[in-house]
């Protein structure tokens, strides 16, 4: 948790991207940190100000919020709202196609998921997504999120020699049989998961759809959610 902390005081400094904060050897130094447990954080509007309140109403913070993520300033309660509930990869300027990540499709639309490489429903959505190609741009995110036996399959697929055949292995559970390089420089491995973790992902299938709404799960209204955030 410190490591992402240091990342979003880099980004919060610099207005750097994701990408170049993790990368920055000169990163700032975090000389102390206090955990305040308040659970969720509400927006408050009053008077033409805009109040920061915790959950039980203990404590109140009055100043400016900062989008770190989408490195703007949240100046009003509808700019608080629109960040609360958007992803903007291009924003975050992450380097998604050096991620582990499995690309179909070739529509202009792009949606992002994040999955993982035992887990059943995601393959599910895969075929799924199969039958929309021409739509949309599908980029699965490859991540551990069912444990340890997750991240040996999903640092398999990172390290494979030959990624030509990947989408078929992920399927059929078989990225293990994959052939690995000699030497694998798992940077853009570790980037993977540190995104995962930044964003909070703890279910998967986990979806950001092409207007940067997100959810996790499909469900039977998912293509409406899909049209209607595109």
């Amino acid at each position: 948790m410190k490591n992402v902390i240091v990342v979003l005081v880099a980004i919060l400094i610099s207005y750097t991207t994701y990408a170049n904060a993790i990368e920055n050897q000169n990163i700032p130094t975090i000389d102390g940190i206090a955990t305040i447990n308040v659970g969720s954080i509400k927006a408050i509007e009053s008077n033409g100000n805009i109040y920061f309140m915790s959950e039980n109403g203990r404590f109140v913070i009055q100043g400016n919020m900062t989008d770190t993520w989408h490195k703007k300033k949240l100046v009003t309660l509808k700019d608080i709202d629109y960040a609360a509930k958007h992803i903007n990869i291009k924003k975050m300027g992450l380097p998604i196609d050096e991620l582990n990540v499995i690309t179909i499709g070739k529509g202009k639309k792009e949606i992002i998921i994040f999955v993982d490489p035992q887990c059943e429903v995601c393959k599910k959505f895969f075929y799924e997504a199969k039958n929309r190609l021409n739509d949309y741009t599908f980029k699965f995110i490859v991540v551990p999120a069912l444990g340890d036996d997750s991240n040996k399959i999903a640092t398999a697929m990172f390290c494979s020699k030959d990624k030509s055949n990947i989408e078929k292995h992920f399927l059929n559970g078989t990225l293990l049989e994959l052939e690995q390089k000699e030497v694998c420089d798992k940077k853009y491995y570790d980037l993977s998961l540190t995104i995962a973790q930044l964003i909070g992902i703890k279910y998967v299938p986990f979806f950001i759809a092409p207007n940067g709404l997100y959810k996790a799960g499909s469900g039977k209204d998912f293509w409406i959610w899909v049209e209607n955030a595109s």
